[in-house]
């Protein structure tokens, strides 16, 4: 550890405990606030103190799922919980941030990046090792809760004020999209293991009721031309495509045990194979019942006729989308910072309303503002009341935009 981090270097850019201006009602951590002033007001006195500084960018995942199934109640537990699990697994000299809904942040004085992602790791395992209970029945909370991280440093990549959070939010996106397509990858890869053990149980099926089919008699004295005797590569073709299989289910168990690194390489491989059992059935296929040439009269017995087609059903048209409405809007907090420098803005939020039009999720759209617009942009989303989204007269959750803006009268 840093010694400069355990010796609270940056206490004399703490406020008070008593002033409350600064604080997070729902979690005790400080505010975007006081974010937003070390930043841009007081960041050369902030790294002055501290030499070098890392800033650690937090969004918790699957949040949306918690308040979805469990209720706000819950998810509020779940954010008052994660602030706990921070204070303990971060150092005592490091600042921590609600930045806003279920983001957190974390400045780290003395600290370069590869310190900060250590610690960042340390944190997120004893979440994921973390069991979370609703607060009223007690019952366990079944969803996954993690978070991802965004690492920037001062000076070492040459970021300053909100130009290093910028940075951190680029890379805290950039692991949320890799989590995703390594989930992608895993249900894919069961997708795969499913669907080859489904398609060799059914090529079993398929060996053993070749001898199943109607037999063609032929005329008497037939040519010699048309008798075939008992084909000898058949017994060939099954055993290709049985070695073909088994390296399939090995691919997909080898993809399992250590989630492959390049997942388009190695579906490429297994589709490769997959076309070739395909090749090698349709050959088995196609091949031609035996012919039986008996030594007296013989009759034509004609195959079964195959069962008319029917045409498939035209796919339903989907119903219309009614967009969410904004029916209860909540006036937001001006900022006294902003109003005592008479600033306005007009900050715009993408926000998730779900089918009991409540917001579950806002988020800022475009650069921040600043001056704790952002903050009180995102309180007054959350708070507001909607009419759902429809979608055949059946309320769905949707994503809409929400401009929200700062106004003094003059």
């Amino acid at each position: 550890m840093i010694g400069n981090g355990e010796r609270n270097v940056l206490a004399p850019l703490q406020p008070a405990e008593s002033d409350l201006a600064f604080r997070d009602d729902l979690t005790g951590l400080y505010n975007a606030r006081l974010l937003t002033s070390l930043l841009d007001e007081r960041w050369e006195e902030m790294v002055s103190l501290c030499g070098k500084l890392s800033l650690v960018l937090i969004d918790l995942d699957l949040f949306k799922q918690v308040n979805d199934r469990y209720g706000h109640l819950s998810g509020d537990d779940v954010l008052r919980t994660t602030a706990t699990l921070l204070r303990t697994h971060f150092r005592s000299g490091d600042m921590l941030f609600r930045y806003g809904g279920d983001e957190f942040i974390v400045l780290l004085p003395g600290v370069d990046a590869e310190e900060a992602r250590q610690l960042g790791e340390r944190a997120r395992d004893a979440m994921r090792s973390h069991e979370f209970f609703t607060p009223a029945e007690r019952e366990r909370i079944r969803v996954p809760l993690s978070f991802s991280v965004g690492v920037a440093s001062w000076p070492s990549e040459g970021m300053v004020r909100r130009s290093l959070l910028a940075r951190a939010d680029e890379r805290l996106y950039a692991e949320k999209k890799a989590t995703a397509a390594r989930a992608r990858l895993k249900r894919r890869i069961v997708w795969w293991f499913a669907a080859g053990f489904a398609a060799a149980v059914v090529l079993s099926g398929v060996v053993m009721t070749l001898n199943d089919r109607p037999i063609v008699v032929a005329p008497a004295r037939a040519p010699r031309s048309a008798i075939r005797q008992p084909a000898v590569n058949d017994e060939q073709l099954r055993l290709q495509i049985a070695t073909l299989q088994t390296k399939i289910n090995e691919l997909t168990r080898e993809q399992i045990r250590r989630s492959d690194p390049h997942p388009d390489q190695s579906a490429a491989e297994i589709q490769k194979l997959q076309a070739q059992i395909s090749n090698l059935t349709s050959q088995l296929d196609a091949k031609p019942a035996p012919i039986v040439v008996p030594p007296q009269q013989a009759a034509v017995v004609p195959p079964p006729a195959a069962p008319p087609e029917t045409p498939a059903p035209r796919p339903a048209e989907p119903a219309p989308i009614v967009p969410p409405q904004l029916l209860i809007p909540v006036v937001p907090r001006y900022p006294q910072m902003a109003r005592d420098r008479r600033i306005e803005a007009t900050v715009e939020l993408r926000v998730t309303v779900d089918e009991k039009g409540r917001v579950t999720r806002a988020e800022i759209v475009g650069p921040s503002r600043g001056y704790g617009f952002d903050e009180a942009a995102r309180a007054a989303a959350l708070e507001s009341h909607w009419q759902p989204a429809t979608q055949g007269g059946v309320p769905v959750p949707l994503d809409t935009i929400l401009r929200v803006d700062f106004r003094i009268t003059r």
